[in-house]
């Protein structure tokens, strides 16, 4: 007897593919661009702090599958019932017990620090984005022709190599272009700051260390100067009572 073939999954994932490659779409549109690499930024810059988020949402399924008396399979004690915690959903507890213990660390935890967290890192994310906006623009727009042309290469009988020229006109929303050089402009100046700092720190660190070999040489030379004076010393006291020896 043949095996039946699963036609949902296969079916789940064709209606993913189809849709993620239909975000593409999106990039031929002046109003859609922007966000559609911004998606993606933003999965690259919280792509570590949903791996920590992961964790301690096992960990706190591991945590509710050993205090809890409930029924049920190790998928939903382990990552359904603690991740449906993280989205609000939750059982009322009558009684102090490990599950309310479990429970007010894990929406400690995962629901107001992480969360929160999570929205900081995506409201940086989103200002580094805002800065480099215009750059990006044009990088999507290139990206994107260089798509469409690796298509059209397939129809043509040579190939051959050329120059991408992009003509602009003057943009009316000035003050989103001067906002914009002017978060640059201070981005540079604090970069230059922070590398004179670093020298002039550099330098310091250098000067004191110079600093303090000196004192070590004076240091030193001011215990040989001491052990010499000791020494003269020792020697006219030997002298002394040696004339005073021979006077007697």
């Amino acid at each position: 007897m043949s095996a039946k073939f699963d036609t949902k999954g296969a079916m789940w994932f064709m209606v993913i593919l189809n849709f993620t490659k239909g975000l593409n779409g999106f990039r031929a549109f002046d109003n859609t661009r922007f966000y559609i690499r911004l998606m993606a930024r933003t999965i690259k810059d919280t792509y570590s702090f949903l791996l920590i988020f992961c964790y301690t949402t096992i960990a706190f399924g591991a945590l509710y599958s050993v205090s809890a008396n409930t029924n049920g399979s190790a998928f939903d004690k382990l990552w359904m019932l603690p991740y449906e915690l993280n989205l609000g959903v939750f059982d009322s507890y009558n009684e102090f017990n490990f599950e309310f213990v479990n429970f007010m660390l894990a929406s400690s935890i995962n629901v107001i620090m992480m969360l929160n967290l999570l929205i900081s890192i995506l409201s940086d994310s989103f200002d580094k984005f805002q800065i480099e906006a215009q750059e990006i623009d044009y990088k999507e727009k290139l990206s994107l022709i260089i798509e469409l042309e690796s298509l059209y290469t397939i129809f043509r009988k040579t190939t051959r190599k050329g120059y991408v020229q992009l003509c602009d006109y003057d943009s009316q929303d000035e003050n989103k272009e001067k906002w914009s050089e002017d978060i640059k402009e201070i981005d540079i100046k604090i970069d230059k700051l922070s590398e004179n700092l670093e020298k002039r720190l550099n330098e310091i660190d250098d000067r004191q260390e110079y600093g303090n070999k000196a004192y070590e040489k004076i240091e030193k030379k001011i215990l040989d100067s001491d052990r010499k004076i000791d020494d003269i010393a020792l020697k006219l006291e030997i002298i002394m009572k040696s004339m005073n020896l021979s006077k007697d």
